[in-house]
């Protein structure tokens, strides 16, 4: 499919996301995309360098669907080489943006490899993912190379996912304040929750800490889904 959809499960360094994806497709055709944990930073800068320059890298930053019309028109050319297009995180996309896709997404230009990043399939509209190939991050990815201005900024605002999980699991956790947090930093901190209570569990395979999963899971789709921030968390019994 001329369509991937890489599933990141939460925040992660874009631009370096943007140039493992741009090294696996230009010089292993995603051959070598299990391995992408393995790829040498060196020759992935290299790559990026070189591809980027060459202007066989469109990163497409949309606003509106307007805009997505505007910046889209461009891409439709006769290209006699393989061309990347990286649309980010699906996310910063609204549905209307998503639905002018699908035109696209059917008839892409010649030599043209589209890429998505999600969090969660839900995220996308079911006739993007049946014109998609799905790839997952690997976690260990991930974790290595999370977005640090938003890790730095949970850090500063909320409780540590380690301390958070192991309260919630003795019932003694207590809301935190959610004054001036961010929906998406939310999102972040229940993922590295949900991450920390899974190495719990893994290690201590209790029924309290699987319902705390259960619970971090829901608050964390709740929260994806626009619900009222106390609300998504309430879940939690908190």
């Amino acid at each position: 499919m001329s369509t991937g959809v890489i599933l990141t499960q939460t925040y992660i360094d874009y631009l370096h996301l943007d140039k493992l994806v741009t090294y696996s497709f230009f010089e292993t055709e995603f051959r070598n995309w299990p391995g992408i944990n393995l790829f040498d930073d060196s020759l992935v800068d290299a790559s990026w360098s070189k591809y980027h320059n060459s202007g066989c890298i469109h990163t497409l930053k949309i606003e509106n669907k307007d805009d997505y019309r505007v910046k889209v028109q461009g891409l439709y050319k006769n290209y006699e080489t393989k061309q990347l297009v990286l649309f980010g995180y699906i996310g910063n996309l609204d549905i209307s943006v998503q639905q002018a896709m699908l035109k696209l997404l059917e008839e892409p230009p010649k030599n043209v490899q589209i890429i998505i990043y999600a969090h969660d399939l839900n995220q996308l509209l079911p006739t993007i993912k049946s014109r998609s190939q799905i790839y997952n991050l690997p976690i260990s990815l991930i974790l290595k190379h999370l977005d640090k201005e938003l890790l730095a900024t949970v850090k500063k605002k909320l409780p540590g996912p380690v301390d958070f999980c192991n309260s919630l699991i003795a019932k003694k956790a207590e809301l935190p304040d959610l004054k001036d947090i961010e929906r998406a930093e939310i999102d972040f901190w229940l993922w590295q929750n949900l991450y920390y209570a899974q190495q719990i569990y893994a290690a201590q395979p209790l029924e309290q800490i699987a319902q705390v999963i259960l619970g971090l899971t829901k608050a964390y789709n709740y929260n994806n889904s626009n619900l009222q921030k106390k609300l998504a968390l309430a879940i939690l019994g908190l």
